[in-house]
């Protein structure tokens, strides 16, 4: 993959191109920790605070 195939593009949390990249992130915290990361304990963030004018 290069840069220039990359795009990257504003998206609502909810929209399911973003909920399968909130997901991902999580399942590659449990790499780090050999299995161990919970994310029951670090939980998604709420929709709204990856809203504009708190996040994007």
């Amino acid at each position: 993959m290069t840069a220039s195939t990359v795009q990257l593009e504003e998206l609502d949390p909810d929209h399911p191109d973003a909920a399968h990249c909130l997901r991902s992130r999580t399942a590659e915290l449990r790499e780090p920790f050999d299995g161990d990361f919970d994310p029951a304990h670090s939980p998604l963030p709420d929709p709204g605070e990856l809203r504009a004018a708190r996040g994007l």
